[in-house]
């Protein structure tokens, strides 16, 4: 067996036993640093989770501890029935920078993508706003209910961290929170509004597949 094999066969068997984590924010919330980051403390994190809004995938799940994009946000109770002992990270931003970056992303952030990207990242947005266009009032109460719900449920858990992006992310807190070594190197900081997650919904294009509803 080769050196880089034993080493990965390795990492596999090490994370196996590893509680998976959640990000909660919603996307546009540093959700692509913290995809970064986790890769960057060994995690295998998800580049994308858009096959989850066809169902949870006990395969998918299986084969990544770390997930931070939609349709996560969306799926916390589902996903914890799924992985009882996961942890999960809420990254927050006040509504209105939020909605500045959202606006963003519905228009050139989507308009840059290939045709068959585009209807997957499409039928995501249906998924978990209820619309595959900008809509500011109505992103501005998911916003508002999503944050206050998870207020509500997390008040009294400890297997939840709270982030402040505009805090400024850093690794301290986050590494606290998974018992693992600071890195040396900076906390990435990444997608402002011009950076796209590697690999982010290509391996789950199905742009015939029938679009699909969660919010209403």
């Amino acid at each position: 067996m080769s050196s880089d094999h034993s080493n990965r066969a390795h990492a596999t068997r090490a994370n196996e036993n590893r509680r998976p984590v959640f990000g909660l924010g919603l996307a546009r919330t540093g959700t692509t640093s913290m995809h970064e980051a986790m890769l960057a403390l060994g995690f295998d994190s998800a580049p994308s989770s858009a096959t989850l809004i066809d169902g949870i995938d006990e395969a998918f799940l299986d084969r990544h501890d770390a997930f931070f994009d939609n349709p996560v946000p969306f799926l916390r109770d589902e996903l914890h029935r799924a992985r009882p002992d996961a942890r999960f990270v809420v990254t927050h931003r006040p509504v209105d920078p939020w909605l500045t970056s959202m606006a963003w992303l519905f228009g050139e952030g989507l308009d840059r993508l290939d045709a068959d990207t585009r209807a997957l990242g499409d039928r995501v947005h249906r998924f978990v706003y209820g619309t595959d266009r900008f809509d500011a009032d109505r992103l501005r109460r998911i916003h508002a209910e999503h944050y206050d719900d998870l207020r509500s449920w997390s008040s009294d858990r400890d297997d939840v961290l709270w982030l402040e992006v505009d805090d400024g992310l850093d690794w301290q807190p986050l590494c606290d929170f998974l018992s693992v070594p600071v890195p040396a190197e900076p906390f990435p900081r990444l997608n402002g509004s011009g950076v796209r997650r590697r690999n982010r919904w290509r391996s789950f294009v199905r742009p015939s597949a029938r679009p699909t509803g969660r919010r209403r």
